[in-house]
């Protein structure tokens, strides 16, 4: 969450709308696989922005002024033991608007995440999704559910509201 509200407290809000980014996705998913005393529905949403943080999580060096960052949840299927696992990745592309499967970095930030999920202040009120075409927010609420390790018994909840000082 430290490093997600880092990236959003530098987001960038390009004046350009043809070049400001910035989409959060609001995503309620049916797993196919669904472990142990998780609930049917899974909040996997995703959120994708420019930022001028520095970022030093892609080797020695740093990020570029300005990188497009996503962050979203995997889910993976063990094929011999049938094992679920969830991890929280992060994509830092460097060359702003690379195609989400190619470009950038992709960083495993997290395991036993068992969901992601943002909300969105607009200055009145909060909202679950959001686009660029509405601009930047005034904040964004950032909340994730972390399996304990006996799996989905005791699920720990953490969550972050940063503010957007673009």
């Amino acid at each position: 969450l430290d490093l997600i509200t880092r990236c959003l407290r530098a987001a960038d809000a390009s004046s350009a709308e043809t070049s400001r980014l910035f989409e959060g996705v609001d995503q309620l998913v049916e797993p196919e696989t669904v472990r142990e005393g998780e609930p049917a529905e899974l909040d996997l949403d995703t959120l994708r922005f420019r930022t001028n943080a520095p970022i030093r999580a892609l080797g020695s060096e740093a990020a570029p002024d300005l990188t497009e960052v996503e962050f979203y949840i995997q889910r993976q299927e063990n094929a011999e033991t049938g094992e679920v696992s969830s991890i929280l990745y992060m994509r830092a592309d460097p060359s702003l608007g690379g195609d989400s499967a190619a470009g950038g970095w992709v960083i495993e930030l997290a395991e036993d995440i068992q969901s992601l999920n943002f909300g969105y202040f607009n200055g009145t009120e909060w909202v679950e999704s959001w686009t660029s075409s509405d601009g930047v927010p005034k904040a964004v609420e950032a909340g994730i559910v972390v399996l304990d390790a006996k799996g989905a018994e005791n699920p720990m909840r953490f969550s972050r509201i940063a503010p957007v000082m673009a």
